[in-house]
């Protein structure tokens, strides 16, 4: 991982709990929206309808159906595969800080994540506007060799 994957990960870190919560939340409704139709119409699962091998199915609201079963399936195929890369990436990103010191942390999460000014976070944690710039590209530096470090591991 490059340093500026690094810093892309890392801005994109603070929303990545809020889309975790909201790509869970879709997913329950929309599972429970099927369930609750499938209860409602029980005529028009898969297994309600029992055919010879050589026969089709030609009932045409039987057909629409099944076609919107399938493309919520997939809906909540999708929804669930966002959900699941943001938790990897949020566990990514949690898994980097452990390469970090203390400080290295503090401006990396006073910068990103909090949304503070160099100027007042180099005033907050007593070091010179300098430092707080040498610092965050350590830390982003030390985070990007840690990712390699992972990927060999």
């Amino acid at each position: 991982m490059t340093e500026k994957e690094v810093e892309k990960l890392l801005r994109e870190y603070p929303r990545l709990t809020e889309k975790i919560f909201n790509f869970n939340q879709d997913w329950r409704r929309l599972h429970e929206e099927k369930e609750e139709f499938l209860r409602r119409y029980p005529q028009y699962s898969e297994g309600a309808i029992r055919t010879a091998p050589t026969n089709d199915i030609n009932d045409p609201t039987f057909d629409t159906v099944y076609k919107a079963i399938r493309v919520f399936d997939r809906h909540v195929e999708r929804l669930a595969k966002n959900l699941r890369e943001c938790i990897a990436k949020k566990e990514k990103v949690e898994e980097l800080f452990n390469a970090l010191e203390p400080i290295e942390y503090d401006v990396i999460d006073y910068y990103y994540f909090r949304g503070l000014r160099p100027n007042y976070i180099a005033l907050k944690l007593y070091i010179s506007r300098a430092t707080f710039f040498r610092l965050k590209k350590q830390a982003i530096w030390k985070m990007a060799k840690a990712s390699e470090a992972i990927k060999l591991g």
